[in-house]
Parts: C-alpha cells; sequence; structure tokens
C-alpha cells in the first residue's frame, strides 16, 4: 500500500502539472569504488540516488524517508551485521518494495528462496550496470 503522503504529492504533481519525480534508489554496499559506479550509471539513466555503507544505515534511511522505488542491496559488509539483517527490518516496514540482492557470495539455495518464498531478485557480482538500470525503469 502506498504511503498517503506519496499519494499526496502525486495528486499535488498531477494538480500543477508536474513531471513525475526521479525514482528513488537506494544502494547499500560497503565498497566505496562499486556503490560510486552504480551511483553514477543510475543517475545517468534519471534516478535519484543514496548510497547506505552498513545495514543500519541503510534500516534508518529506509525509515525517515518516502519509500524508495527500488533498493540493490549487498550481502556481507565487515563487522556484526550483514545485508540480512537490513532485509529483514525493510521487509518489516515496507513488505512489497522492490529489493535487488547483489552480492558474489550467494549460494544457488539462497537465491532459489530469495526469489520463491519472497521475491527478492538476486543477482551476482560483478553486475551489469544496463541490466541495474534496466530493473529500475520496470519498477512501477
Amino acid at each position: 500500500m502506498k504511503p498517503l503522503a506519496s499519494i499526496l504529492l502525486d495528486e499535488l504533481r498531477a494538480t500543477l502539472n508536474l513531471p513525475p519525480p526521479p525514482k528513488r534508489v537506494l544502494i547499500v554496499e560497503d565498497d566505496a569504488n562499486f556503490a560510486t559506479v552504480m551511483m553514477e550509471s543510475l543517475n545517468e539513466g534519471g534516478c535519484a540516488v543514496e548510497v547506505a555503507d552498513t545495514p543500519d544505515k541503510a534500516v534508518a534511511m529506509v525509515a525517515a524517508t518516502i519509500p524508495f522505488t527500488r533498493i540493490f542491496l549487498d550481502l556481507k559488509f565487515e563487522g556484526e551485521q550483514t545485508g540480512v539483517f537490513a532485509l529483514k527490518r525493510i521487509r518489516q516496514m515496507f513488505p512489497t518494495m522492490p529489493i535487488t540482492v547483489l552480492s558474489g557470495f550467494v549460494s544457488d539455495e539462497f537465491e532459489k528462496v530469495a526469489r520463491d518464498d519472497y521475491h527478492i531478485d538476486v543477482r551476482r557480482k560483478p553486475v551489469d550496470v544496463a541490466e541495474l538500470q534496466a530493473m529500475v525503469a520496470a519498477t512501477v
């Protein structure tokens, strides 16, 4: 279900004949170089991109803002928390938010369970940024 704030903003844009806002993307990635490449590519595609370098920051950002169009989430982070921590918390807040896991450390079993049971896209690194742009463009 779309949050009331988003509905009201959509109605205001329609009333004022304003173009739709750019699609908002959150990249949750601790590799700064990889995050920068993704961010620049998605920005070139017209997206408004934010980056969180820890699972905690990602959860806080999702909780504090209008929902993102799509989240790209790494699984492996330094420290105790993993991308699974963020995934669980984000799913509690927004059960239908499109999330794509990006990781070089994904088992076939994890990939199957993520797709079949939780409707989460999984892409193994390295990823094709054009494919990610297409995923965002296809998100309603």
